[in-house]
């Protein structure tokens, strides 16, 4: 049976990107979602949600030059999960969205077009280490 792991957000950099560089260059953003509605009564009420976003070479690249906080960013990508070790020892599971293509929707002054990111085949993200066997 065919599978789908597809992720669409639109929001804003929480802060500047986190860039690190060994074998491949990875960019670390966080991104805030926002939905709005109104309640019983008519009031706007609004719930801000919290994306960890993982980007690898091209589009780690795009993201250290040109995102900066409080952009505007849409980003496609698929979820992953995995678990890691902290400084203490502890095993933590974390949930973030490997970006695939990205678009900068910031409007600059000058005549400078928002840089876009489109996936390519050699711009696979690195094969993870955990076990992909994980029982739902």
């Amino acid at each position: 049976m065919a599978s789908v792991n597809k992720v669409i957000i639109l929001g804003n950099v929480g802060q500047d990107p986190e860039i690190r560089q060994g074998n491949f260059i990875v960019a670390a953003l966080s991104i805030a979602t926002t939905r709005k509605w109104r309640d019983k009564a008519g009031e706007t009420q609004s719930e801000t949600e919290w994306h960890r976003v993982s980007a690898f070479g091209r589009l780690a690249e795009i993201i250290s030059q040109y995102v900066r906080k409080g952009d505007p960013i849409y980003i496609e990508g698929r979820l992953r999960t995995r678990k890691y070790e902290d400084k203490q020892g502890v095993e933590r599971w974390v949930t973030e969205i490997i970006a695939e293509q990205l678009q900068l929707l910031r409007q600059k002054d000058s005549d400078e077009k928002p840089a876009q990111a489109k996936p390519a085949a050699q711009r696979r993200a690195p094969e993870s280490t955990y076990d992909s066997d994980v029982p739902f």
